[in-house]
């Protein structure tokens, strides 16, 4: 279950300074604004899917240029530097109904980085959420929507 409001600077203890957390939180965000939408979407996860998370009812997933060349070079290993996987949940099987925006963020000294985003763009979560990381860790690489 994803936590109503959590701080920046809650991050801060396992993730490094609260300056360094709020970098990545504007990096993760500025990739956000400029366009996930237009990111490719994973072989049997196009458009706006059922889910059973708690991301909503049905999502829609989009990964960029580094998730999809790891998935797509099926070697088993983690996911690079870099690596992007954004999330949006929807309440409605048209997609209409938005919930939240989420996005795990591969990055060279964090590890994975978690963002979340209410519909009207107010941060829920950014830096190292115990309730993402809780699930996601029964993934490959902490990626659960797909195995490469």
């Amino acid at each position: 279950m994803l936590l109503m409001m959590l701080s920046l600077a809650c991050g801060a203890d396992s993730l490094g300074n609260s300056a360094d957390v709020e970098a990545v939180t504007q990096l993760v965000q500025d990739e956000l604004d400029a366009g996930y939408e237009g990111w490719d979407q994973l072989p049997g996860y196009e458009g706006v899917i059922e889910s059973s998370s708690v991301h909503g009812s049905h999502v829609q997933i989009w990964v960029n240029e580094a998730a999809l060349g790891a998935v797509e070079a099926a070697d088993g290993g983690d996911m690079p530097e870099g690596a992007m996987l954004v999330k949006q949940g929807y309440d409605d099987a048209e997609g209409t109904d938005l919930g939240n925006l989420t996005a795990m963020y591969k990055d060279a000294d964090f590890g994975w980085f978690w963002y979340s985003e209410s519909p009207d763009g107010e941060v829920l979560e950014a830096g190292d959420a115990s309730a993402c990381s809780g699930c996601h860790s029964a993934g490959q690489d902490m990626v659960l929507v797909t195995t490469w």
